[in-house]
């Protein structure tokens, strides 16, 4: 079984020494020594997909200090990377978002979280490096005068005013922000509802909860290590891409076809057979139909 390290930090430093001593004549004057070429090695990274932004500006900086060393990362949830190397995908390093899925694969864990008794994390190279922490933003001014979380709560049950809009003088167009991703954020059931939502929201939204029906794919995990190059390069596309035609920053008539064309040049259609064919042997495995 490979095992794979919790973390890596890695400095490539090169250090120069001179003696103290008398300066060298042409005749006695050492010739330069030549440095050897160091070998090309691959790190294949599974991190988390929060991470996608700052690792690949890691793997800028990294490479110009160790152009020898790739860095070939497989971004998804901190789930589906920790069931990928639990099923024998290659990973040399595991980047979890959190701690559950870093102890179900530490044998060194609680027994009662890693009740597998899953044993991939090499020993001695697991740390905590970041954390995230939730901010509370207010206007200017703070016109509501929320001085906390529990005290945005207490007034929410107070029944304070829940429809939010726009500024004085901006709108939709002006803004600078993305407005329709409401359902990524807390409890839509408790939230602040932009101006123009139905009265009966939060009921709608219940009523799908408790009606939606599971994935039949639920429990799938695509393993990338076959088509890890291919993977690699759509990435690098997607980065430099897909944000900038999401959000209006390139113009689509010009940049989609680009897009487009250079995923396939990336090997998207590998990818996309690939994850079928894994799919279809699971769903064989599983009696799924």
């Amino acid at each position: 079984m490979r095992k794979i390290f919790a973390l890596l930090i890695a400095a490539v430093m090169v250090l120069s020494f001179a003696a103290c001593a008398a300066p060298a004549t042409e005749e006695t004057a050492a010739p330069e020594e030549t440095v050897p070429e160091a070998e090309p090695v691959e790190l294949i990274v599974f991190a988390a997909a929060s991470m996608t932004e700052t690792m690949s500006q890691i793997a800028e900086l990294y490479n110009a200090k160790a152009p020898n060393v790739t860095l070939t990362y497989n971004f998804d949830s901190s789930g589906t990377l920790k069931t990928q190397i639990q099923e024998g995908a290659v990973c040399d390093l595991f980047i979890s978002a959190g701690q559950k899925q870093m102890n179900q694969l530490d044998i060194t864990a609680d027994p009662e979280v890693n009740t597998d008794k899953l044993d991939f994390v090499l020993e001695g190279t697991r740390i905590n490096l970041l954390e995230n922490r939730v901010t509370l933003c207010v206007p200017e001014g703070n016109p509501k005068d929320i001085k906390s979380f529990d005290d945005l709560a207490d007034k929410l049950k107070e029944g304070s005013d829940r429809i939010i809009t726009f500024a004085d003088g901006v709108d939709a167009s002006t803004s600078g922000y993305f407005h329709n991703w409401s359902f990524a954020f807390g409890d839509q059931l408790s939230a602040y509802f932009w101006d123009g939502t139905e009265e009966d929201f939060p009921e709608q939204v219940r009523a799908m909860n408790e009606s939606a029906m599971l994935s039949k794919a639920m429990g799938f995990a695509y393993d990338v290590t076959p088509v890890k190059t291919e993977y690699t390069a759509v990435t690098n596309v997607c980065d430099q891409y897909l944000n900038a035609l999401a959000y209006g920053c390139i113009d689509i008539d010009d940049n989609l076809p680009k897009f487009l064309k250079e995923l396939e040049s990336a090997g998207l259609q590998k990818i996309i057979d690939e994850k079928a064919a894994q799919f279809a042997d699971w769903k064989k495995e599983n009696g799924v139909s």
